[in-house]
């Protein structure tokens, strides 16, 4: 079992804490946090329980690696689940920048240099291999977009946000509703990359 509990979180998202694996640097470990734990009596709410937003993300992963094996990669690499003491974590690839840090997302990006219309048209693509191999993805927002040193150039990696949240959402059934949705996701982005805010 890898221990957590003694270190700090390095980023968090709404559900989900995300700490360094402690025994690869290049890693990182997604946990859910205990706030958004529920309770027992809505548990059945999901056949995943607390882990909901872990087996949403694997399952869309595995149907991006599945159509998009052939394409340049726009997730950072899964791999795999792992027992801590924080309970069940998600393993990813940890993003960095040229000089080791954790990569900046979107949002930090534009917070601290002012707009970014030069990032528009690494969003434009990823987008567009999005709704060619009809993969969805919740939260195409900022803060879940960073700007990663990656296969020796700076690549723009969706690290959250992977899958559908909403039980009665047509996105993976429809390959128009999923076009629409992120055309949608993609016109907010544009607006706010080019207005900075």
């Amino acid at each position: 079992m890898i221990a957590l509990s003694d270190q700090s979180p390095e980023a968090f998202g709404a559900r989900r804490a995300v700490y360094r694996h402690p025994l690869k640097p290049d890693r990182l470990i997604k946990v859910v946090k205990p706030s958004a734990r529920p309770a027992w009596r809505v548990r059945f709410s999901s056949r995943f329980g607390s882990y909901k937003s872990h087996g949403i993300e694997l399952t869309e992963y595995l149907v991006l690696r599945s159509r998009m094996s052939n394409d340049p990669p726009i997730v950072a690499p899964f791999h795999g689940l792992v027992e801590t003491d924080l309970g069940v974590g998600v393993e990813v690839e940890r993003m960095v920048d040229r000089e080791g840090r954790l990569a900046p997302t979107l949002h930090a990006l534009v917070e601290r240099g002012g707009p970014a219309p030069h990032l528009w048209p690494q969003v434009e693509a990823m987008i567009g291999l999005l709704i060619r191999h009809h993969v969805v993805v919740s939260d195409l927002k900022p803060l879940n977009l960073v700007l990663a040193r990656w296969g020796g150039a700076d690549r723009l990696v969706l690290i959250d946000g992977l899958g559908e949240k909403n039980l009665l959402s047509l996105r993976p059934f429809s390959r128009i509703a999923n076009r629409l949705s992120l055309a949608k996701a993609g016109r907010r982005l544009r607006a706010w990359l080019q207005e900075g805010r």
